[in-house]
């Protein structure tokens, strides 16, 4: 069975922040969330400021905004469903598009 994968939530964000204050490290606050470390690692060097104003400092709403940010900017799988076909379709034969063309402007 394939092994399940879930994200930090904005409570477990919280938490870290206040560990990583109150002195623990991140082995600790991986322990007491009960997570793997390299999870607490990551989320650090991601969403820790490195340069300006509260520079590596840990903020959780800033963390927590910054991922759903990325979340919600990624680029999305186009699907190649019928409707879309049929509109390539459409601009090959009315303006002899060339397959190449058409991938080219998605």
């Amino acid at each position: 069975m394939k092994e399940r994968y879930y994200q930090l939530t904005q409570a477990q964000r919280y938490m870290i922040e206040t560990l990583i204050k109150s002195g623990k490290n991140q082995t600790q606050v991986a322990n007491l969330l009960n997570v793997h470390r390299s999870t607490i690692s990551r989320e650090l060097r991601r969403n820790t400021p490195q340069r300006g104003a509260g520079a590596k400092v840990y903020v959780a709403d800033s963390a927590h905004y910054k991922t759903w940010e990325r979340h919600h900017t990624k680029a999305k799988q186009v699907k190649f469903t019928l409707p879309l076909k049929n509109q390539m379709m459409k601009w090959m034969a009315r303006k002899r598009y060339s397959p190449e063309f058409i991938a080219a402007k998605w």
